[in-house]
């Protein structure tokens, strides 16, 4: 989705998709209750995402994943997940083609395991500057 505003320049965009996954996890062995790889898979995953430009030389955007993972023995997290990145970027007009930028990673702390058994990913917070030609 994707809407202007032509009179005063505003630009939202806006994406958001969801997935559902049903696998059988029955491998014929009452042995076998986890594993890195084939039980490490989202049952319900939805994201939502949008960007936000105010003005020329600003952006805001906005990445959201919510996801229910299947149960997994290794994993000693919670089977749910809430990852947010925020993110700003500035065009200074005295300096062409040049991005001063800032973010946020894992904005609300989430202790997800992404591979069950191994620690989650941290909160990461970042700035930059980018130039382009």
């Amino acid at each position: 989705m994707k809407s202007s505003d032509l009179s005063t320049g505003v630009d939202i965009e806006a994406i958001a998709s969801y997935t559902y996954l049903h696998k059988d996890e029955d491998y014929g062995d009452t042995t076998f209750d986890g594993s890195f790889y084939a039980l490490n898979y989202a049952n319900h995953r939805f994201t939502l995402g949008a960007i936000w430009r105010p003005c020329e030389i600003l952006e805001v955007r906005i990445d959201n994943e919510w996801r229910e993972n299947e149960d997994n023995a290794l994993r000693n997290s919670s089977d749910f997940a809430l990852f947010t990145h925020f993110g700003l970027s500035i065009y200074p007009p005295q300096v062409v083609n040049m991005e001063l930028f800032f973010a946020i990673d894992n904005a609300w702390g989430d202790e997800f395991e992404d591979v069950p058994g191994t620690p989650g990913r941290g909160d990461q917070y970042s700035a930059g500057v980018t130039f382009s030609w």
